[in-house]
């Protein structure tokens, strides 16, 4: 008799495990389906839009900030000697042209300045033209020789005062000055139209012929920054 009792506990014992783990189970599967796994969001980084050289603006155009009035100076000159604002102006028009000779577009479009002191400022014509290096004497003449410079080529070393007061924040720049004293423009840089429309004022006020400075097919660019 105590066998079987023993018996039938053990049987519902068993019973109740299965059933236990058919609830389990049930469960489990009930349960809702996890949502499946995203990718964390991407914020999407816009690229500037491509433009070739010859449609970009460069970004070392900038405008120097050159006082109304023309700031007088004493320079030496490469030549000896010295120059002064004041003996320039008291025979024309000055066209001042700062550069260094380690800028590369300097050493590019210098030399194609010296149309300006060709076609107006030689032989007795009315344009003062001077060259205003920031570069040391020998440096200076080894260029002007190399690249047949014949305009006046002062020297604003040490420390740049005069390419200071003028405001030149390029090089090559163009300063034009009336013989007033006033500063009628000025161009930093090289853009080959405004290049040009100076040797059109200039023409007109000295009365000479225009002469382009630069032409398309020279294979100069039209611009280039300093």
């Amino acid at each position: 008799m105590l066998h079987e009792m023993t018996r039938n506990v053990f049987g519902l014992l068993a019973l109740v495990v299965v059933a236990i783990a058919l609830q389990t189970l049930v469960s489990v599967r009930r349960q809702p389906a996890a949502p499946p796994a995203t990718a964390a969001p991407t914020t999407a980084i816009s690229q500037p839009a491509y433009a070739p050289p010859e449609m970009q603006q460069p970004p070392g155009f900038v405008t120097p900030k050159v006082p109304a009035e023309a700031p007088g100076f004493t320079l030496s000159l490469t030549s000896g000697g010295q120059v002064t604002l004041d003996a320039l102006r008291a025979k024309g028009p000055v066209l001042l042209c700062f550069f260094k000779i380690e800028c590369p577009t300097s050493r590019e479009v210098v030399p194609r300045y010296e149309t300006f002191e060709k076609q107006y400022a030689k032989a007795g014509k009315p344009l003062q033209m001077l060259g205003i290096a920031q570069n040391e004497t020998f440096q200076i003449e080894q260029f002007a020789r190399e690249s047949k410079l014949t305009f006046p080529i002062a020297v604003d070393t040490p420390g740049c005062e005069i390419s200071a007061k003028y405001g030149i924040l390029n090089t090559p720049t163009l300063v034009l000055i009336a013989p007033d004293g006033k500063t009628l423009t000025a161009i930093p840089s090289w853009t080959r139209s405004k290049v040009n429309a100076l040797s059109e004022q200039i023409a007109a006020m000295t009365g000479a012929p225009y002469l382009a400075i630069s032409t398309a097919d020279d294979g100069l660019q039209e611009w280039r920054p300093g």
